[in-house]
């Protein structure tokens, strides 16, 4: 099992989540936040999704 962290400003995550896909061929990855708040949590799944350019939904929002 491949062991990754990703962490810095947007421009870094987006390079970071990039050259691990690249690295591994990944077609998708999973992402934990190891944050207790869930609201600090969910943050940083936003923060995540801006840096590596992805739409964002609300949480009611979300597709089967």
């Amino acid at each position: 099992m491949t062991r990754v962290s990703v962490v810095g400003s947007p421009e870094t995550v987006r390079a970071g989540v990039a050259e691990l896909v690249q690295e591994t061929g990944a077609d998708e990855i999973i992402v934990a936040a190891q944050t207790y708040e869930h609201a600090a949590r969910l943050r940083s799944y936003e923060l995540l999704a801006q840096a590596c350019e992805l739409a964002v939904q609300e949480s009611g929002d979300r597709q089967a």
